[in-house]
């Protein structure tokens, strides 16, 4: 039986809007996507990525984020937080609580879009910036580690 949070990829659990995201994080050593939602206006819910990675790299996004909504680079506020796994290793959240209910609509929905295509960009581009240190996750970066950790 496939776990959903551990086979995402694999039976299509990460929704397409969201996948580009998802994708440039998860091409990160070190870093490993495990919830993400591209944001829905019939069961509220906004754009939010869960991932693993360590606490330097974790910085290293808030500070891509910091920086890129200063610039004007992102419409939208994204605001990272951190939560302990069941394992005890943090976990990083990275959302955008003040998009308005009536952006998931239709023709605004397409804002939601390109930020999340900008998002996704932003953190590509990260990869190329030799100031941002990519530890290696302690156990890996692999589907086998997280399953094991989900057991």
């Amino acid at each position: 039986m496939c776990d959903p949070f551990v086979d995402g990829i694999v039976i299509g659990y990460i929704e397409p809007k969201i996948l580009p995201v998802c994708d440039a994080l998860n091409a990160i050593a070190g870093v490993r996507t495990l919830w993400s939602c591209e944001g829905h206006a019939q069961r509220p819910s906004r754009p939010y990525i869960v991932f693993e990675s360590s606490e330097a790299f974790a910085f290293q996004v808030h500070q891509l984020l910091e920086s890129a909504m200063d610039r004007g680079a992102l419409r939208y506020w994204w605001r990272m937080t951190a939560n302990f796994r069941p394992s005890g290793r943090l976990q990083w959240l990275v959302e955008a609580p003040t998009i308005p209910s009536w952006h998931y609509w239709p023709i605004a929905r397409r804002k939601i879009d390109a930020e999340l295509l900008a998002l996704a960009t932003l953190f590509s581009a990260s990869q190329d910036d030799p100031s941002i240190p990519y530890a290696v996750h302690p156990l890996g970066n692999s589907i086998s580690d997280m399953t094991n950790e989900v057991q």
